[in-house]
């Protein structure tokens, strides 16, 4: 992001707020939400302005960057990992005064892994692994089954703790010729040695590269940075090589991030880099810290860290992959339909729903989901409802259900409500331990432990055929 950009913003954030504030009562201190700055990131799940965590945001006077270019909505796509800076009229409705977007990594497929799980496949991508799901990730000229090595993509999205990319958006470019085509890479700078530096396992030649957002600042090793440039081997020969440094936002500032929460040597948690404060929702950190995709919102507070008021699951425990038997529009709610019973589901602001139409992506509405159409969702557990994160449109394929066991015993387990058998002789079972029975399954798959049972479609009977332990 450049510091040009992030003056001129910051220039336009005081303006419009001191505006809003004129007379007003409202905002974070008062009654509501109205002319709160705010600031988000998350992948876009909507149009019709933008939205991103929920929030439609109005893009008439905003000022669009994407890839360190000025564009305009039309530039914009589904599942792009965007900063949003605004001001929130509501809440779940805002006016963005500006959207970044920059692509987290680009480069030649090396390998593709499939998985256990079918919606999910690992690739590898300039030494850095991608987790691509069918479900949660958004395609642009490709789809999760024709990825192969040697095809040059673009990733959006955020990272692990282990460097590991969440992919909300992978695109095909062009075909890849060595030492011709365009790569990126994010990462921070080691072995600096006059023209050359180390990232990863690829050294980077600078001497003809442009230095972008340093300030003045000499290049340094330890420095997070972004370098564009070509491969030959294990080489980049960079075009440039841009700082990456976010301005933090200022006190009193909504915010909305999605990713990943991390934990520092002191035990301090931050979320995208900034301090995290999860005050009285702490009870949940051993739930949500490390592994698992949040939304955080709240407050920064004078302290610069931001006071968490609620914390969304994003990843969600909850998979099901079942047909559509029942949708009520008014109630935001469809039904799932397993042999044992159903299962109701609830569409809040926050839920993306898609079809693949080709090799692109489609954001469609909850109308237009048809009765006994077979659908893939991801969800949370929230009170007694089950929310959808992700609902994907899908070719029919074997009934799965993931989530924690209620009681396992006498042939039976019972998921969200829903009670299947067990029967050996028919029921695969997988875990570590490796029971080779239903009483040997439910000793080691006590109450609250994940699992994932799959229906064969071809003898749609309630019983698992097969049944394994998540990690």
């Amino acid at each position: 992001m450049r510091k040009s950009v992030k003056i001129l913003l910051l220039i336009v954030i005081s303006s419009i707020v001191a505006a809003c504030s004129e007379g007003s009562g409202t905002g974070i201190g008062g009654t509501g939400f109205d002319g709160t700055p705010v600031t988000v990131k998350g992948p876009i799940t909507g149009f019709g302005s933008i939205i991103v965590n929920g929030i439609k945001f109005d893009l008439a006077n905003a000022n669009i960057v994407v890839d360190d270019a000025q564009a305009n909505a039309n530039d914009l796509a589904l599942g792009m990992f965007v900063t949003i800076h605004g001001v929130l009229q509501a809440e779940a409705q805002g006016t963005a005064l500006s959207v970044f977007y920059d692509d987290e990594l680009q480069g030649p497929i090396e390998n593709v892994q499939r998985t256990a799980d079918p919606s999910i496949v690992i690739v590898t991508i300039l030494d850095t692994q991608v987790r691509v799901d069918s479900v949660r990730t958004a395609f642009g000229q490709t789809s999760i089954e024709k990825l192969q090595a040697g095809d040059l993509v673009t990733v959006s999205g955020f990272r692990e703790a282990d460097g590991t990319i969440v992919a909300t958006r992978i695109e095909r470019e062009e075909d890849y010729e060595e030492g011709r085509s365009e790569v990126e890479i994010k990462g921070f700078v080691s072995q600096l040695s006059g023209s050359r530096f180390v990232i990863g396992r690829y050294e980077i030649d600078i001497q003809n590269a442009v230095l972008e957002d340093f300030d003045g600042m000499s290049l340094q090793q330890g420095q997070y940075v972004e370098v564009e440039g070509t491969l030959l081997g294990l080489t980049i020969m960079a075009s440039k090589v841009e700082l990456e440094d976010d301005e933090d936002p200022a006190e009193g500032t909504y915010i909305s991030y999605q990713g990943i929460i991390d934990e520092d040597l002191e035990g301090g948690k931050n979320i995208n880099g900034l301090p995290l404060s999860l005050g009285s929702i702490a009870e949940d950190e051993d739930v949500i810290v490390g592994s698992s995709e949040v939304e955080i919102n709240g407050v920064v507070d004078n302290n610069g860290a931001v006071l968490a008021s609620s914390v969304i699951d994003r990843e969600g425990g909850l998979r099901f992959e079942a047909r559509v038997n029942q949708i009520d529009v008014a109630t935001r709610r469809l039904s799932l339909s397993y042999v044992p019973g159903s299962v109701e589901i609830l569409v809040d602001a926050g839920t993306l729903i898609t079809s693949d139409e080709g090799d692109e992506s489609e954001i469609l509405l909850l109308s237009q989901i048809s009765i006994g159409e077979f659908v893939k969702v991801r969800a949370r557990k929230e009170g007694k409802d089950v929310i959808a994160n992700q609902i994907h449109t899908a070719e029919r394929k074997n009934y799965r259900i993931t989530a924690p066991v209620t009681a396992c015993a006498d042939g039976q387990i019972e998921l969200i409500g829903l009670i299947f058998r067990l029967v050996d002789g028919i029921t695969e079972y997988d875990t570590d331990e490796g029971p080779e029975s239903a009483a040997g399954f439910c000793a080691v798959a006590g109450f609250g432990v994940p699992v994932t049972l799959e229906d064969s479609v071809r003898a749609l009977d309630g019983i698992a055929d097969e049944i394994e332990i998540e990690e």
